[in-house]
């Protein structure tokens, strides 16, 4: 288990049931990316380009969970956020459908939500039956996961092939709503695209690979960049504040959170010019990051070698890393021996 938090609707909020529908209540259509190359693209891209004028856009947004073998329920915070989260939210049956272009594991988020799922071609040809289009569109939530099986090198086969898929999806909410009535859409990625620096810089961390921007299409600030340090386990948080029924997104969890905890998108913590003061776990295979709005630190895990060897436990022996934020994108230069004590507050504090 990554993280563990009750989930509870906010305060006067009232849970989505069969008795209680929320009428006049936007879906939310949740599109994830396997992979989605990073702010840094340069790569043109007609529906992005769109989605970006129509959305708020956090770019300080960070995967959580790159471990090689994490899948959709750790990148949301693990199986135990996920199983307390559908609780809480308690929404109603037949209120969940996904959409899989291609497979993506999430074995708690099938079990607690148990959505209406789908598995679809790139071009969502089938997507045209009445069948479907009667399945979809009385849901609550549409959670869309679309992966690419292009080389992970080639940025632009990967932006095309997102590219056309959030074009098609756009369609095909115009299909089953009409023109006069939107979903709310949160875009983001699963995965972030691997970029390799040239030679004589190396990096301690890949950043594209958990460094991706999240749009979400909110009117009122439509076109607007945020810089508020977020995460991928902010995610369930944010889809409970979209799918309560007592209020709009600018009314948000007034509570303050813990440094470390998962926050709703929608607070005013994080729509802030500043945002919150905080501190997110990176789960790699490697190491266990931990990340500030100024500072990174990568904290090596220890192997049976090194933990025999207690001769030595500065940081840099530790193979402690630390990267000044926001300058240092690439991760490339190791300030640990001048901020050693901060690293040390920010270890000790997690």
């Amino acid at each position: 288990m990554l993280f563990r938090s009750p989930f509870l609707p906010r305060k006067g909020s009232v849970p989505l049931t069969d008795s209680n529908p929320a009428p006049g209540r936007a879906p939310v259509w949740l599109v994830l990316f396997d992979p989605l190359p990073g702010i840094q693209s340069d790569v043109p891209s007609a529906a992005f380009e769109t989605l970006e004028v129509q959305s708020l856009v956090f770019e300080q947004y960070l995967i959580q969970d790159v471990r090689e073998s994490a899948t959709l329920d750790d990148y949301l915070g693990g199986a135990d956020a996920v199983t307390d989260w559908a609780r809480a939210l308690a929404l109603p049956p037949h209120a969940v459908v996904w959409l899989q272009l291609g497979q993506i594991e999430a074995t708690a988020f099938s079990a607690a939500l148990q959505p209406a799922i789908f598995s679809l071609s790139q071009d969502l040809s089938a997507a045209a039956s009445e069948q479907f289009l009667s399945t979809l569109k009385p849901a609550s939530l549409v959670l869309v996961t679309v992966r690419s099986d292009a080389d992970p090198a080639n940025v632009a086969e990967i932006m095309k092939t997102a590219d056309a898929a959030l074009s098609r999806l756009k369609t095909l909410a115009e299909t089953v709503y009409g023109t006069s009535e939107s979903p709310v859409w949160l875009v983001t990625g699963l995965r972030g695209v691997s970029r390799q620096l040239q030679q004589p810089f190396e990096s301690g961390a890949d950043e594209s690979l958990m460094h991706v921007p999240v749009w979400w299409t909110e009117p009122s600030s439509a076109g607007t960049r945020l810089q508020s340090l977020c995460g991928s386990f902010d995610l369930l948080p944010t889809l409970a504040e979209l799918l309560t029924t007592d209020g709009a997104a600018s009314t948000a969890v007034a509570a303050e959170p813990a440094a470390d905890g998962p926050l709703s998108l929608l607070s005013p913590q994080l729509q802030g010019t500043e945002g919150a003061a905080r501190l997110l776990r990176i789960h790699h295979d490697a190491w266990l990051g931990f990340r500030t709005s100024q500072y990174f630190l990568l904290q090596p895990f220890k192997t049976v070698t090194d933990e025999s060897d207690d001769s030595d436990d500065t940081d840099e022996a530790a193979g402690r890393r630390l990267y000044l934020k926001p300058d240092d994108y690439w991760n490339v230069n190791n300030c640990i021996v001048s901020y050693g004590e901060i690293a040390r507050e920010m270890a000790d504090g997690s």
